[in-house]
């Protein structure tokens, strides 16, 4: 519980003074009086006003006076060196009657400053206040904006103070006399937060994904001779991404307009306006998307396992040839040889054929766990699969991965449906594949009533159908009702 009032230790302990320079500090001009404990909420006041950095320091943003002229910017610094992920934050930094003032950025992946310990990390301890812009919102402060945190390093936590771990907008720019400079989310980059200073014109530029540019798309568009369907469907997925991204900023930009914050902040950077496009506005047909997305599955460099990648993480894989990943554990692998007469897991494991690594092996490799690859292909429906095997209790570890095929490319009809670790589906003709499914389910299962048991329902009625479509996504959506019940 926060004390109510101070004795003249915790004063000494406060202002860091020694316990005679505490006794005249009581009997100063000014200072609030006394008998042997003094009110938190005066002395606090008093220590804000002295101008004095040894005091000033030790009180929070709102007891600060307002300063007659703005606070001298001292430009932007990184993280302490000894911190790897450094240029992850930037400190732009203030110098105020109370000392340096710290406003944080956190570039990178993760854009919530509060996701870090900027204490911790701050290019100095001699610091007032440090104060990290997050991208959750803080209701009580205004719910448009995002949430500031502030910590003030100077005040011993031996005390006990309850010191507030949040301060608006508004009281951060009264006291440094200034608007705060407000950078959009995806417009964060150390560059432009080093370059800002006081009064600058906003930069124009394009906003990114940290770790999702669409650099590599549009480089293998550029690297394909002529307009081919990987060149077209490159460009188009990287031109409605960015055309998202802008529309996405653009956005953020008028609900701080909206918030009346003009006094407050000043918007440091904006996005340009071209492309503007919706991300659902492709202009490559679908079925010239898949086949370029096939054609990248099958390459074997570097650049063709990046756009997978991206495009993974985009676009949910959804015109992909090959989705989901499935791994067989050996120990699944000899039980149900052991078990089943007639194992189809066996089965399809001896039709596999030796393979040279492509994009689409990439997108199964497993080296943090793995230590030894083998590459493969399942001939039915050319998916890539990888056998990955580690040293483990003194023998070899295996498993096997792949990836589910999109779709069925056969003109055989359905003949068979084979439940044995996940649904398997055997033409006419005899060709055994796993079973189809969709980039928008995350699982085809049995033997209960749920989404998974209906979405595996849907998926044979549609196979039965036609051998080459799968469910759409409006079909997916009424299956929870249907369940598959399973092998006896």
């Amino acid at each position: 519980m926060s004390p109510n009032a101070l004795t003249r230790d915790q004063l000494a302990d406060l202002f860091r003074l020694d316990p005679q320079d505490a006794r005249h500090l009581t009997g100063r001009p000014g200072f609030p009086a006394g008998r042997g404990q003094w009110p938190v909420e005066e002395v606090l006041h008093w220590a804000a006003g002295t101008g004095e950095e040894q005091f000033a320091s030790c009180a929070p943003l709102h007891y600060q006076p307002t300063p007659t002229t703005p606070t001298e910017y001292v430009g932007a610094r990184r993280a302490d060196d000894r911190w790897p992920r450094r240029d992850n934050l930037v400190y732009l930094t203030w110098e105020t009657s109370a000392g340096l003032v710290y406003f944080v950025y956190a570039t990178g992946q993760h854009f919530n400053a509060a996701r870090f310990d900027v204490a911790q990390h701050a290019p100095t301890n001699d610091v007032y206040a440090i104060i990290a812009v997050t991208t959750f919102v803080n209701l009580q402060i205004n719910e448009h904006l995002p949430a500031l945190d502030v910590t003030y390093p100077h005040v011993p936590a031996s005390l006990g103070l309850e010191l507030p771990v949040s301060v608006s907008w508004d009281d951060v720019a009264r006291v440094l006399g200034q608007p705060l400079p407000y950078f959009p989310r995806l417009m964060r980059t150390p560059e432009r937060l080093h370059q800002w200073r006081p009064g600058a014109t906003p930069v124009v530029g394009l906003p990114t994904v940290p770790d999702c540019e669409v650099t590599p798309l549009l480089t293998a568009a550029a690297f394909e001779e002529g307009d081919t369907l990987v060149a077209r469907t490159m460009l188009d997925l990287a031109i409605a991404r960015q055309g998202s991204v802008i529309e996405h900023t653009l956005k953020d930009l008028d609900e701080i307009d909206q918030a009346g914050a003009a006094g407050s902040l000043t918007i440091a950077a904006r996005p340009s306006t071209r492309p503007r496009r919706s991300y659902q506005d492709r202009r490559v047909p679908e079925s010239e998307r898949r086949a370029a997305w096939m054609e990248l599955f099958h390459r074997d460099d570097e650049l063709a396992a990046e756009c997978l990648r991206i495009a993974d993480i985009l676009d949910s894989a959804r015109d992909f040839p090959y989705i989901w990943p499935h791994t067989f554990s050996g120990e699944t692998i000899d039980q149900y040889a052991r078990d089943v007469p007639h194992s189809v897991i066996t089965e399809w494991l001896d039709t596999l054929q030796s393979s040279a690594r492509i994009a689409g092996h990439v997108r199964l490799e497993r080296w943090d766990n793995y230590d030894l690859m083998r590459y493969l292909e399942d001939p039915a429906s050319g998916a890539p699969v990888v056998e990955m095997s580690r040293i483990r209790f003194g023998g070899r570890e295996r498993v096997i991965a792949t990836l589910t095929p999109a779709r069925i490319v056969s003109a055989q009809p359905l003949a068979e449906v084979i439940l044995e670790d996940i649904p398997w589906v055997r033409t006419e003709d005899g060709t055994l594949y796993l079973m189809p499914m969709p980039y928008d389910v995350a699982g085809l299962g049995w033997g209960y009533s749920g989404q998974g048991s209906g979405a595996l329902a849907a998926t044979v009625e549609a196979l039965l159908e036609e051998i080459s479509t799968i469910p759409t996504s409006q079909e997916l959506g009424y299956c929870h009702h249907r369940s598959v019940r399973g092998p006896p």
